[in-house]
């Protein structure tokens, strides 16, 4: 993980885990395709469209795709989707106004057996 954060680096070490204990569990279960969803980031109330800080997920996507593919998947494709929570408009320079969106994007993956 990225700085000395201990409280994140758990929440890392805690997604991994569980990230692996459920690809592992769809594998010994002869699954053909694996599907799963990873919140890789998340916006609280940047203005839309002028580029907004993203948080830091818990997993990184690189960190994600490596967990499942040791439990003897293989990525086959992947897509990613903003989902909104909550937005508003802020007044803006000459009555131009902007969208405020407080949300998380989210990562979904499809592995087939490798």
């Amino acid at each position: 993980m990225f700085g000395g954060d201990k409280r994140a680096e758990r929440r890392g070490e805690e997604a991994r885990a569980a990230l692996l204990e459920e690809a592992t569990e769809a594998r010994r279960t002869g699954l053909p395709v694996y599907f799963c969803t990873v919140s890789v980031g998340s916006s609280k109330g940047d203005v839309a469209g002028f580029g907004g800080r993203m948080a830091s997920p818990n997993l990184a996507v690189g960190e994600a795709i490596d967990t499942i593919e040791s439990a003897g998947w293989r990525l086959e494709q992947s897509g990613y989707v903003f989902v909104p929570q909550s937005g508003g408009t802020l007044a803006g320079v000459g009555g131009i106004g902007a969208t405020a969106v407080n949300g998380f994007v989210q990562g979904q993956f499809i592995f087939r057996p490798a």
